[in-house]
């Protein structure tokens, strides 16, 4: 708004941080990480670039319950870029600089001010689609035909598949008319797919002429994916959401799920942190009563009425793949991998389990190419697939 001599009004912009423990226990002494809770004695600093006037930085205030929050004045119109450093506090008696550089946080965010009313957030069905527009570009620069290709045939065919599962998640997987929730049944296929496409294209970043654009891809591809599953997370905190007896230990779940994928983003397993995110999305479904097995419309029976094992996902793949199975009633139940000799390679479940629906992750980046199978044993029922390892 502008006052009577056409000046812009400045408006106050408030800016909130959301903490919560993640990660795994730390190797240092007298500092172990925990899961879940509110982070109630943390740095929370905040730098803004404003447009035009160069960066101001400020410390945002403790509320209680992990929630830190400041206000700025924006005067300016343009583009302020924020980013946000948090850290736990270290009394090391040295007050200019408290804060402990091993544990940092750091998260960005931009905000428009405009003289217009109604500006539009970035979805995160937008920040996909950018990564997609990327690996687009890269084709269209470095092989705009079978004719005229600087690409090798491997590198082709990677950035090809990763177009086509991100492309695949754009298009089928959201819900109609919102950028930031996914329809229940397909959430896990289009984590599937980020998953995939990720692992396809991670190894390029190293590449001179377009690592760059990778690098962005992949973070943007962080970026969208995480607002999916903290949007899922909200709505399953909303009052009267969460319509299941264990609520708090859901919640508690998916939060240290989030802050686990941050983690692992940080170290560069960008494979892990998808995972990561993946889980938090489906305890956030699971608060809600989501059905995460059936398409809208479908009898909503939570639990399964049969035993059950599926085709892993992806398949073949390199290095991590997805198997899903299922137990109609509570046993014991053990999941097994063998290699084509029929020695067991690794034992990936091993125990009693409650009825459900579950998902294991197998990490074969210790083995060599090949043909393996998995078999999955409840009570009478025995099944055995057969998936490869194609390095």
């Amino acid at each position: 708004e502008y006052d009577q001599s056409g000046n812009p009004i400045p408006i106050w912009v408030t800016l909130t941080a959301n903490l919560y423990e993640g990660g795994e226990s730390g190797g240092f002494n007298n500092h172990v990480i925990t899961v879940g809770n509110p982070i109630e004695d943390a740095i929370v600093v905040v730098r803004i670039s404003v447009p035009g006037l160069g960066d101001d930085a400020g410390q945002l205030e403790h509320l209680g319950n992990g929630i830190y929050s400041g206000s700025f004045e924006a005067t300016e119109i343009g583009s302020y870029d924020i980013i946000c450093v948090a850290s736990d506090f270290v009394d090391d008696g040295d007050t200019s600089n408290s804060n402990n550089e091993l544990y940092l946080i750091t998260a960005e965010h931009s905000i428009y001010v405009a003289p217009e009313e109604g500006p539009q957030s970035i979805t995160s069905k937008t920040y996909i689609q950018w990564a997609l527009n990327n690996l687009i570009q890269i084709m269209s620069e470095y092989c705009p035909s079978n004719n005229s290709c600087s690409l090798d045939k491997n590198t082709k065919r990677n950035i090809l598949q990763a177009i086509s599962l991100i492309n695949t998640a754009v298009e089928d997987y959201f819900l109609a008319g919102d950028g930031n929730r996914l329809k229940t049944k397909k959430g896990l296929r289009f984590y599937d797919n980020i998953t995939a496409a990720v692992n396809k294209i991670y190894s390029l970043i190293s590449n001179a002429d377009f690592g760059d654009k990778i690098d962005e891809a992949i973070e943007w591809l962080k970026e969208g994916s995480y607002k999916i599953a903290v949007r899922a997370r909200d709505d399953a905190e909303m009052e009267g959401a969460c319509v299941v007896s264990n609520c708090d230990e859901l919640l508690k779940n998916a939060n240290t799920q989030l802050g686990k994928a941050l983690h692992e983003y940080d170290k560069g397993n960008y494979v892990n942190t998808f995972n990561h995110l993946t889980n938090a999305w489906k305890h956030a479904q699971n608060m809600m009563g989501g059905n995460l097995r059936k398409e809208s419309g479908e009898s909503n029976n939570s639990l399964p009425t049969e035993y059950g094992l599926d085709q892993n996902y992806p398949n073949p793949f390199n290095p991590t793949t997805k198997i899903n199975y299922q137990l109609p009633e509570k046993n014991h139940a053990t999941l097994r991998i063998y290699d084509i000799l029929g020695n067991l390679v690794t034992t990936l479940v091993d125990q009693v389990l409650d009825s459900g629906y579950y998902t294991v992750t197998w990490n074969a980046s210790r083995l060599a190419s090949g043909v393996y199978f998995y078999t999955f044993r409840s009570g009478s029922y025995v099944s055995t697939k057969k998936l490869m390892l194609l390095k």
